[in-house]
């Protein structure tokens, strides 16, 4: 199997390594940053490594964008005539519909299948990647009827993934909404807080260096997500805004019994995993 992978940051970067370690594939990489390029040829893992997807002229049997989602969006409208002679392509993007748009609307519903695997790290670029990242990591598959399926949930098994979930898109990017970009949201509204409060995060103790971890992701990176996924975001933002305006009332009332609501509503749901 030949395999595409387009953007060589953690994502993409693990995906080849993954790829690699199964052995008797070929992988070639493309990524525009010539850091990155020369980091994934000291690597070893890729066949060959591009500065544009333009660049690489070869065929392939699997194409894989790991890039931001307005960048996928455009290599797809960009370069759809040849994605449509490839038997799979698919991206490793956590927001699908604007994908899933623009794949159907490039004449890619034959070949695409979007994929989120759940997986990641504190960590981005291609020096943060490693061969284990997907292993046991479930991945969700956004496609129409006429897509590659069964192609792409071997393609996943190849690179370590357990539980495949087929979905819609926007079935997902509500899912994904509230369960994901929203504790992302908050850890960051949290660490801005106590940035202006002037807490180092040296500072904290472990519960709450826990609750703020992921203040320190990439900012562009999810930003990109944000932006896609402004409206399933936006409902859960307020519930938890809400909350919040009851957790400040109940302090400036001296109200306890509601605010012992609050923990304990909380606490209900942790303890009902």
């Amino acid at each position: 199997m030949r395999v595409v992978i387009v953007g060589l940051g953690i994502m993409g970067g693990s995906l080849a390594r993954a790829i690699h370690r199964a052995g008797h594939h070929t992988v070639v990489g493309v990524d525009i940053d010539p850091a990155v390029r020369d980091a994934a040829k000291r690597s070893e893992v890729m066949h060959q490594v591009y500065a544009s997807l333009s660049d690489f002229d070869g065929l392939c049997d699997v194409l894989v964008f790991a890039t931001p989602i307005a960048a996928t969006v455009a290599l797809m409208q960009s370069h759809a005539a040849r994605l449509k002679r490839t038997p799979l392509v698919m991206d490793v993007a956590n927001v699908k519909a604007p994908i899933a748009r623009a794949a159907l609307d490039a004449g890619l519903h034959r070949v695409f299948v979007g994929a989120h695997p759940v997986c990641g790290g504190d960590t981005t670029g291609f020096e943060a990647s490693r061969a284990d990242l997907y292993d046991g990591a479930p991945v969700w598959l956004v496609a129409g009827d006429e897509a590659p399926f069964e192609g792409a949930e071997l393609f996943w098994r190849i690179a370590g993934a357990a539980a495949l979930r087929r979905t819609g898109a926007h079935d997902h990017d509500a899912i994904v909404g509230a369960a994901n970009h929203l504790p992302h949201l908050i850890a960051s509204l949290l660490g801005g807080t106590l940035a202006e409060l002037g807490i180092a995060r040296e500072r904290l103790a472990p519960g709450a260096r826990d609750a703020t971890r992921r203040a320190g992701v990439n900012a562009e990176m999810w930003m990109d997500t944000l932006t896609h996924n402004r409206e399933a975001v936006l409902d859960p933002l307020m519930r938890f805004a809400e909350r919040v305006e009851r957790a400040h009332t109940s302090l400036e009332q001296g109200d306890d019994r509601a605010l012992m609501q609050l923990l304990e509503e909380a606490l209900q749901w942790q303890q009902a995993r």
